[in-house]
């Protein structure tokens, strides 16, 4: 965070008394490893994105409930970010060959999540038309977030990609 910033609202009491309106958010802590960082982002996948799991997100998008869906982005967003950050700092350091590739999926899944923030609210101002054009739309934004994740596990983390290779079903005609 900015440090000028910082004299204002880095705590609840000095945001009260500089902007009483505004409720306090404590910054997300960043994981204290590498091996956090993608344990992190690995979990964040797999209880939103994954496409064998849960797929919050994907559920949540289907059922029209797109207020939960932003709910949910601006939820994982910071926390991507921070890991990332954590992830492609310690690439960079140990002069990963790696670290392009690392760079592309996590502005992908940043791009992807910041597309769909902005279509759920132009869903909700009711921009978009129907609510099914905005689904479509947003579970187009998803698909590359998908893609993005897959490709930064296949970077950072190839043993958790290999296990959902194997469990996808093979199509018979």
């Amino acid at each position: 965070m900015d440090t000028d910033i910082d004299n204002y609202v880095s705590t609840p009491e000095k945001l009260k008394l500089f902007a009483p309106d505004l409720r306090y958010v404590p910054p997300v802590v960043p994981p204290e490893s590498y091996k956090d960082s993608i344990k992190e982002l690995v979990a964040i996948y797999k209880e939103n994105i994954e496409e064998k799991g849960d797929r919050r997100l994907r559920t949540t998008i289907l059922g029209g409930n797109l207020t939960e869906v932003g709910v949910i982005i601006l939820g994982i967003m910071p926390r991507v970010t921070v890991a990332g950050r954590v992830v492609l700092e310690e690439l960079e350091e140990s002069s990963s060959p790696s670290l392009y590739r690392a760079e592309v999926a996590m502005e992908e899944i940043s791009t992807g999540l910041c597309q769909i923030d902005v279509e759920i609210l132009q869903a909700i101002k009711g921009q978009l038309g129907v609510i099914t054009v905005a689904q479509l739309s947003i579970l187009e934004n998803l698909k590359e977030v998908e893609a993005g994740y897959s490709d930064l596990l296949k970077v950072i983390a190839p043993d958790i990609v290999a296990p959902l290779k194997k469990s996808k079903k093979k199509k018979l005609f």
